[in-house]
């Protein structure tokens, strides 16, 4: 998932500065074992780079996470990977993605992550196939809970996508899950490590810190909002109406 932005100050215009990009990168596990857990990140990606061993080729985790991708209606990016091993055949794999997915051949993208080839393609790639986040900076707030863990000085720490509106630290929210009201006490990006921001915008990806005392009340694909506005919950919360 991206969030497009130019670095310029409101309503000014510079032809000679270059537009910038802020990516959110998630790393899944492969495994099919963890299926749950690919399918929640998914939910908040425009995109996907689905990752075959150049001498491998297909295997069942690369099946599982393409149908994953595919019935999200997100844009995937094949990535041959190890092709410096001596038995690797990146045609052989091609014709796989080819027969099994229907992936045009020259839409995959050859590397190798011990010698560093072929990767200078792959983030240039990400930015021209991948579609920014959808979502209206002018409606009411709308997040996305990705995931959550506890941190002994903080609390819970959620990880969140904004899909409308704007958080602002100091900001009421609500859990559409819990009813639970909240205060944003800080709220940020991963720059990998925590970097507060004071506010995230549609399309961000980023942290909230809001007072919560246990991971059960951060519950994984809730849809968290502003205490005064009414929202239509985002797809897949179970909402308590208890």
């Amino acid at each position: 998932m991206f969030h497009k932005y130019k670095f310029l100050s409101a309503g000014v215009i510079d032809a000679q500065e270059p537009v910038s990009f802020l990516l959110n990168l998630i790393d899944t596990p492969g495994h099919v074992d963890f299926s749950y857990e690919v399918s929640r990140s998914l939910a908040a990606c425009q995109g996907a780079l689905l990752v075959v061993d150049a001498a491998q080729g297909v295997q069942a985790q690369t099946v599982a996470n393409f149908y994953l991708a595919f019935e999200s209606n997100l844009t995937i990016i094949p990535v041959i990977n190890k092709i410096d091993q001596p038995t690797a055949d990146p045609e052989r794999v091609k014709a796989q993605l080819k027969s099994m997915f229907d992936i045009d051949p020259i839409d995959a993208l050859l590397t190798s992550a011990k010698t560093g080839q072929g990767l200078e393609h792959v983030l240039p790639a990400v930015i021209e196939r991948i579609p920014p986040p959808p979502g209206n900076c002018s409606s009411p707030l709308r997040m996305f809970l990705l995931d959550s863990y506890y941190d002994e000085y903080k609390g819970v720490i959620c990880h969140v996508a904004v899909v409308d509106g704007t958080l602002r630290k100091g900001d009421k929210i609500l859990s559409a899950a819990t009813g639970q009201a909240y205060e944003v006490l800080d709220v940020g990006i991963m720059n990998p490590e925590l970097t507060p921001t004071g506010i995230l915008l549609t399309g961000q990806v980023g942290y909230v810190v809001s007072g919560m005392r246990s991971t059960k009340e951060a519950r994984v694909g809730d849809t968290l909002f502003h205490s005064r506005s009414i929202v239509e919950p985002l797809p897949g919360t179970l909402i308590n109406l208890l």
